[in-house]
């Protein structure tokens, strides 16, 4: 896995107010964090989330923060228009990601992290693992590399995930791997063969939004799963230790003949 540097994310009281103040999140509003790429074709179509948002939006102050940067102006406006169309009763704050002051106090103001990654590139997922070490409950797709890091229940929500089953892409990779296709294409194509479970997506940012003790239950779950799981300290020590048990394993195998291998296999 990728690490972190627990004492980095450590959560401040003090540095939360200032950083809400700096951002204009009042007190008794609920902010829910999205940090990572802007793009809904190679990160997360923003969709579900805003629908989701919107259902829940009669129930608390809802803000939701999006720190990153748009590739392009057309995905920037694209965004906002989807979320006048689809969360109109939502006040939305963009931090700018190459604005390093913006970004942080993203992070330091959010009360809960959501990142609903529909892509086939999300292999490990840092951000979520970040929110963990920040003290910030998280609610992800239950896809791809979120699965192996976030305990559903316990540091926060994976949310039910429908994909294409295997087989269903075989064309996308022979067709990359032929060159008629760029990567970036496929990737895209590949998301919209995927899908999350709306109602419990709903479900799972009221409960968030409406119990702060359940927020900081989580969060506080999930910041010492960070601190023993995944600071870089033991990550090293990890992976230190998994290159020890394969040098043993080589030692004692028999050589064997080199075995094919499909560059460019069915994506899902």
């Amino acid at each position: 896995p990728l690490g972190v540097n627990a004492d980095r994310w450590s959560p401040s009281p003090d540095a939360k107010s200032r950083a809400r103040a700096n951002l204009g999140i009042a007190a008794d509003e609920v902010a829910f964090l999205f940090a990572g790429r802007l793009s809904f074709h190679s990160k997360a179509n923003p969709a579900p989330f805003y629908q989701a948002l919107q259902a829940i939006a009669g129930a608390a102050r809802i803000v939701c923060v999006e720190a990153g940067q748009f590739p392009t102006e057309t995905v920037r406006d694209a965004y906002r228009t989807a979320q006048a169309a689809l969360a109109p009763d939502v006040r939305f704050i963009h931090a700018a990601g190459d604005d390093a002051a913006a970004y942080a106090d993203a992070w330091r103001a959010a009360d809960v992290f959501t990142s609903l990654s529909d892509n086939v590139q999300e292999t490990f997922g840092l951000t979520p693992v970040e929110a963990m070490a920040a003290g910030l409950p998280v609610v992800v797709s239950d896809w791809s590399g979120y699965r192996s890091n976030i305990r559903h229940g316990v540091d926060g929500f994976l949310i039910p995930t429908i994909a294409a089953p295997p087989g269903a892409g075989e064309d996308l990779g022979a067709a990359l791997e032929a060159s008629g296709m760029t990567y970036d294409a496929q990737i895209g194509l590949v998301s919209l063969g995927v899908a999350v479970d709306q109602r419990a997506l709903e479900a799972a940012l009221l409960s968030l939004a409406t119990d702060p003790s359940l927020r900081a239950r989580m969060g506080g779950e999930g910041r010492r799963r960070a601190q023993t799981v995944f600071d870089w300290p033991v990550v090293l020590r990890a992976y230190d230790s998994l290159a020890r048990e394969l040098s043993a394993i080589r030692a004692r195998a028999a050589p064997r003949p080199p075995q094919p291998w499909r560059q460019r296999a069915d994506p899902f």
